[in-house]
């Protein structure tokens, strides 16, 4: 999102310009905000951890999550869309 911009208007068209700046930013913000969704992890916590990437059921559904501790090491898994076939993904996640 933008800063909008610090004049000081002085006219009529100098507010008219002001006005018209911030309409055109808010309408960018609109669109900002409404592709959030392709921005974050969105789904549902699932109660199962996939065995792999393929091992995909009909039940599941694509931006469904889970975390798993596997030896040690914590998994975040996810089910993406990859060129229109559901995958499983899981990358380790670590301390910091």
């Amino acid at each position: 999102m933008n800063d909008y911009p610090n004049i000081n208007p002085k006219s009529q068209s100098d507010i008219l310009e002001l006005l018209q700046t911030i309409l055109e930013e808010r309408l960018i913000d609109i669109k900002d905000f409404d592709n959030l969704n392709n921005r974050f992890i969105a789904g549902r916590k699932t109660g199962r951890i996939p065995s792999g990437a393929t091992d995909v059921t009909l039940a599941d559904k694509v931006g469904d999550f889970n975390i798993a501790d596997d030896s040690g090491t914590v998994y975040l898994y996810a089910l993406v869309d990859i060129s229109g076939t559901a995958e499983w993904r899981r990358v380790a996640l670590s301390s910091w």
